[in-house]
C-alpha cells in the first residue's frame, strides 16, 4: 500500500513501471522500494 508514494517521486511513467514492475517480482518491501526511488532520484539530479 505505501510503495505507492515512492513510485509517485519519480519523474515520468516509464521509470515508474519498471520500479512497479521489480516490486511485483522481486516481493520488495516499502523501505526497499524506498531506498531504490531515493537512489533513482539522485541519478535524476546527476
Amino acid at each position: 500500500m505505501g510503495h505507492a508514494r515512492s513510485l509517485l517521486s519519480l519523474k515520468g511513467p516509464i521509470k515508474q513501471k519498471e520500479l512497479s514492475e521489480k516490486i511485483v517480482t522481486d516481493d520488495l518491501s516499502v523501505r526497499d522500494v524506498e531506498l531504490i526511488a531515493s537512489e533513482k532520484k539522485i541519478e535524476e539530479i546527476r
